[in-house]
């Protein structure tokens, strides 16, 4: 075996390279994707199956959000310390196990069980980027981490189409619900049985109790934006003042212990600060886009006065071609960034999407413009989040790949919490006295849809792209 020199590191040059191994990886990122877009549409069918209302099934939502937000920042770290195709094999199990207890167990309480089973779903990415990582470098490390992060979002789209042909042909919900199993069976057969050995690296320590505080001050994030209410609420007020408290607590500790669950002179510094700025506002608008245009195309206009009465099929269309064009700008992202540089492909990314909301605020009664909307926005995207993990990936210490990655993955995650609870209470404020949302509600969410993506704009105008990296021992 031999070894080629990169900054930062060293690559195995091993009988199996990236190449190799990436039409495998492709599937696996394809089958995370495809979990990830296939329940949405079968809530209700599956809420009348387990015998709840459809309200109750938010926690169905809710419910992997959290378990992800504890688990993916420690999980990340593990598989830089055990090895991430270790790591990988125990996440895909995991999912396994939660997609056959949803669809084999009835009953609501086991559902939400294998909800919470699903959480480690959130960290393949940040694991099989590590795997990459180590094995490549340059534009080669970049091009497939870029394909690997579109191909998850090719895979919510191939997941949502199939949910509904499938929920719509099978006899039984349980045939429909067994199909995201079939997926992740191969997927775990690939990761046991296909994908090589880890490679041997310096491993450090876990700081456990920093990265339980790190993953709780996420959920207790998320407990706030979900409780949020516009008035005479006192909880989620509670909760962000546990938060404050508790990051100061948490900072304290993580500048005293020596390997800590976040290198805090990384995380600040501008090769990596921005980075994770920009994916917590990307988070906002990414998570949320697509929901909030599908509410407002569904509006009777003869009750509303704005929105397009759309039918399943057009709102399906829609998020179809929001996916599609997000897809092509992710494959597309290390291509265009090696001709026009990864900043101007950052920025433009970012005036697109910026763009692409934009257009929503003078044109809401133009069904065509608004179909133009989409294509920009999704392909501002997928610039976006086919370079930024690279990126991540570039920046972090040598051995802390997979938690840097992590910790993007979970603060993107947190964006579209707090974003979508922003977001509601945003239409809930706008109400007129009949409990009618005004088409000023939409035109704020779509102005803060804006914000988002000037601010991360801005954060890639910041960035230090070719600073030095950190050093991985410590992180005060």
């Amino acid at each position: 075996m031999t070894h080629d020199t990169v900054p930062g590191k060293t690559v195995s040059t091993g009988a199996k390279t990236v190449g190799s191994l990436l039409g495998f990886l492709i599937f696996i990122e394809v089958t995370s994707g495809f979990v990830q877009g296939f329940y949405t549409p079968l809530l209700p069918d599956l809420a009348r199956h387990v015998g709840v209302s459809e309200e109750a099934m938010n926690w169905f939502q809710t419910a992997q959000a959290m378990a992800a937000a504890v688990m993916v920042p420690l999980l990340s770290k593990m598989g830089d310390v055990f090895g991430p195709r270790k790591i990988l094999r125990g996440a895909v199990v995991s999912v396994l196990l939660g997609t056959l207890v949803i669809a084999l167990v009835p009953s609501y309480a086991p559902v939400l069980i294998g909800r919470v089973l699903m959480g480690p779903l959130g960290v393949w990415l940040p694991l099989v980027v590590a795997l990459v990582y180590v094995r490549s470098s340059g534009q080669s490390a970049t091009r497939s981490i870029s394909i690997l992060s579109a191909s998850v979002m090719g895979g919510v789209l191939l997941g949502t189409i199939t949910s509904g042909l499938v929920g719509g042909l099978a006899d039984s919900i349980v045939v429909a619900l067994l199909v995201p199993s079939l997926l992740v069976a191969v997927s775990t057969f690939i990761v046991f049985f296909v994908l090589p050995k880890d490679i041997d690296l310096s491993r450090g320590s876990i700081d456990w109790v920093g990265f339980a505080g790190f993953g709780g001050l996420i959920l207790v994030v998320i407990l706030a934006a979900a409780f949020l209410k516009p008035r005479h609420q006192v909880l989620p007020f509670v909760l962000l003042a546990v938060v404050l408290i508790g990051s100061l607590l948490w900072v304290m500790w993580e500048k005293r212990v020596p390997s800590p669950a976040v290198n805090l002179k990384m995380a600040t510094s501008r090769a990596m600060g921005p980075l994770y700025l920009a994916g917590f506002f990307i988070g906002i608008v990414s998570i949320n886009a697509s929901p909030n245009l599908v509410d407002f195309l569904s509006k009777d206009p003869a009750i509303y006065t704005y929105g397009f009465n759309a039918t399943s099929t057009l709102r399906a269309g829609l998020v179809a071609v929001i996916l599609i064009f997000a897809t092509l700008g992710g494959i597309s992202s290390s291509f265009v960034a090696a001709k026009l540089g990864m900043r101007r492909t950052l920025i433009g990314g970012a005036l697109l999407g910026a763009l692409g909301q934009a257009l929503l605020l003078p044109f809401p009664h133009t069904l065509w413009m608004i179909w133009v909307s989409g294509i920009i926005t999704g392909i501002g995207l997928g610039l976006l989040m086919g370079a930024l993990p690279a990126l991540v990936a570039h920046a972090a210490p040598e051995g802390q790949t997979g938690a840097a990655n992590g910790i993007y993955s979970a603060l993107v995650a947190m964006g579209g919490a707090v974003g979508g609870a922003v977001f509601k209470q945003v239409l809930v404020a706008s109400r007129d006295v009949w409990g009618k949302p005004d088409l000023s509600g939409y035109m704020t969410v779509w102005g803060i849809s804006v914000c988002a993506f000037l601010i991360a704009m801005l954060m890639m105008m910041w960035v230090d792209l070719g600073g030095r990296k950190p050093k991985a021992a410590t992180g005060s």
